[in-house]
């Protein structure tokens, strides 16, 4: 906890962001049976020291009928391999996957119920591997693809259908159940749902409020994308959020996250940066409010940074599949500390390789980030788990944990020095320009 002294003399200025360190990974999970074309990792979930990832090719119930793997997030061991207890051929088990305490929900769309590729879920207690509950939809169709997405918040449990044709060809659903009693409570539809919007095609839960990402509904042009609220307890849409500076093809819903009072949208068509470089949106879950638009410090056309979010408190992870830094389309993860806006951290793998699409899939619990890599190795998998660091606080130049005008005078001496300290502004320089934005970031605190 950072104190500080005012200073009465500064004018109040925003804060200046700090691009962040890059991190390489603590450890690295891979399946005890990994094999070549598993897609282990192609979903990850993490709470508490549970970590849960999907391998939606695995074959052991089947050709791609898929499966889950448990792990201890602290030793890195693997607990428990998981498939459906009517695993068959194409179930894709593990395409999505969640975690709430020892209770897990895992998203099986190729599942043949009354129809091929109608889809379910499956609800375990993540520490004896128990099947507890299957969830179909109740008026299930043909291809709906039930269980593309998942979610789950203590009692309530999400599961997203983005090929219902409720309301034209594939604009989609989302289906709430009571985790407990397994009893199907609401379908949710989108209230200007249409045609090909793929509505539930990414879903989160924080309390009682759903996030549903629609990427290709048309509000700010052709494949704009919206997001939606609801309220799990009434099933009542409450806010449909839209970015401000909403484009055609910017597929803002392309993923969700939230946590408490603040959702995260992933729009990875944006061209802020450069041709769908890619953006994440902050919005006020209370008031639909957008508070900020993050970009990443290495934008570049195609990156698709927004691919996949995941919130906890107040840092994001976010993927970025096809980030060329290191190798072409190898990939990369960015940490932001979302009330400052501050890049806080780029992940990217020890052994990254070209075309491993890092980034595909990404969680977040606490301070630690994990990132799913399906096409690794031949499509075996890894998943990469981070420590990440507090964030920086720039203005703290004497580093004693303290803002107080003595960081003033550090600054003064940093500046003299040319010391790395001095650069407040992140240009990679020290100059008389570092003063104001010292100023800033001081006001702004820590």
């Amino acid at each position: 906890m950072y104190l500080r002294i005012p200073i009465a003399w500064c004018v109040l200025l925003s804060a200046a962001l700090a691009n962040g360190q890059v991190l390489f990974e603590t450890q690295q999970l891979v399946a005890s049976d990994a094999a070549n074309n598993q897609w282990f990792a192609s979903s990850v979930a993490v709470d508490g020291s549970t970590v849960v990832i999907g391998a939606i090719a695995d074959g052991a119930g089947g050709t791609n009928a898929g499966a889950i793997y448990v792990f201890d997030l602290s030793t890195g061991k693997e607990l428990l391999k998981i498939t459906a207890s009517d695993s068959a051929e194409g179930d894709g088990f593990g395409a999505s996957v969640a975690i709430s305490g020892n209770t897990a929900i895992v998203g099986s769309p190729g599942d043949d119920g009354q129809y091929a590729s109608t889809g379910s879920a499956y609800i375990y207690d993540a520490t004896t591997g128990q099947e507890l509950h299957k969830f179909t939809a109740s008026d299930q169709e043909e291809g709906d693809q039930f269980g593309y997405s998942v979610a789950l918040s203590a009692q309530i449990a999400v599961v997203g259908a983005q090929r219902v044709d409720g309301d034209g060809v594939d604009s989609g659903a989302v289906y709430i159940f009571d985790v407990v009693t397994g009893q199907e409570l609401y379908k949710l539809i989108a209230s200007d749902s249409e045609s090909g919007d793929l509505f539930g095609r990414t879903v989160a839960i924080s309390g009682s409020t759903v996030v549903i990402g629609a990427q290709y509904n048309d509000h700010g042009g052709l494949d704009s994308g919206a997001a939606y609220l609801f309220n799990a307890v009434t099933g009542e849409e409450t806010i449909k959020l839209v970015p401000s500076d909403a484009e055609p093809g910017d597929s803002f819903g392309a993923s969700v996250a939230i946590y408490g009072d603040r959702v995260l949208v992933g729009a990875r068509g944006d061209s802020d940066g450069g041709s769908a470089a890619g953006a994440v949106y902050v919005f006020d879950a209370a008031t639909g409010l957008q508070l900020t638009k993050l970009v990443a410090s290495d934008a570049a056309s195609g990156d698709q940074f927004g691919n996949a979010v995941s919130l906890c408190q107040s840092f994001a992870v976010v993927g970025s599949i096809f980030n060329d830094e290191l190798e072409q389309n190898a990939g990369a993860a960015y940490v932001f500390n979302i009330e400052t806006g501050q890049e806080i951290a780029k992940l990217v793998a020890s052994d990254i390789r070209r075309d491993d699409y890092f980034g595909y899939s990404v969680a977040a619990a606490n301070q630690v980030a994990l990132v799913g890599v399906p096409f690794y190795k031949s499509f075996q998998g890894a998943a990469y788990i981070y420590s990440i660091p507090e964030p920086l606080c720039l203005p703290d130049t004497n580093l004693d944990g303290i803002l107080s005008p003595a960081d003033f005078t550090a600054w003064i001496a940093a500046f003299n020095a040319m010391a790395p300290e001095c650069d407040q502004n992140d240009d990679g320089l020290c100059t008389p320009a570092d003063f104001t934005a010292w100023i800033a970031n001081y006001n702004a605190g820590c």
